[in-house]
């Protein structure tokens, strides 16, 4: 089975495993994520990165660990675009955490986000979220993907950002090894210069 088949495969089991309450779950975050972005704080600190309006656009994201145990921020690797707020380090199990990124006068933001952690199965994991928005051509795209980090050994920000599957405005994904490491992600366009992302990272 190809690559692309078997991260579809995983896409599909992740998406049909979501019970009820894990979509509720993951629509709670991404309603904190739109509210975050929107939030007079964050804009305060977006316009001490980066001041002006021209093309600017803001990416504020929420997150949520419900795996074994604490996930530890091994890297964020931002193609375009600066941080203003730092995911967690360490992001622990139902603690909220939550980021924030500005583009410059380009009007992209393009990231990920990768924590390590171990699955149900104890093997110890990277997880991995990204992100990509860029504003003159409508492109909105989120995309997770989470595996035994022996998956991502000595593998450089292309070649990581080129093994997770880009999905569009929602991405599902389990690890189909252990079948035990599960993430769901969400992006939207609160208004025109905003963008929330929601991720939630599980175990059954």
């Amino acid at each position: 089975m190809s690559s692309s088949a078997i991260n579809r495969a995983g896409n599909e089991e992740a998406a049909a495993r979501l019970s009820l309450e894990k979509k509720a779950c993951l629509d709670g975050i991404m309603k904190k994520a739109e509210l975050l972005v929107e939030s007079e704080e964050v804009q305060k600190k977006c316009l001490a990165v980066v001041a002006g309006d021209n093309n600017i656009i803001r990416v504020a994201g929420v997150l949520w660990n419900e795996t074994k145990g604490p996930l530890t921020l091994k890297n964020i690797y931002v193609s375009e675009g600066s941080i203003v707020t730092y995911p967690p380090n360490p992001l622990f199990v139902n603690v909220e955490g939550d980021f924030a990124m500005i583009s410059s006068d380009n009007g992209v933001v393009q990231a990920v986000v990768v924590y390590s952690g171990k699955n149900e199965a104890e093997v110890e994991c990277y997880w991995n979220l990204y992100f990509y928005v860029n504003s003159n051509n409508g492109t909105t795209t989120v995309s997770v993907f989470c595996g035994p980090i022996g998956n991502f050994l000595n593998m450089n920000k292309d070649e990581i950002k080129n093994k997770i599957e880009r999905d569009g405005k929602n991405s599902y994904y389990s690890d189909l090894g252990a079948q035990s490491a599960y993430m769901s992600a969400y992006i939207s366009n609160t208004s025109p210069d905003n963008y929330a992302v929601g991720a939630y990272y599980y175990v059954f």
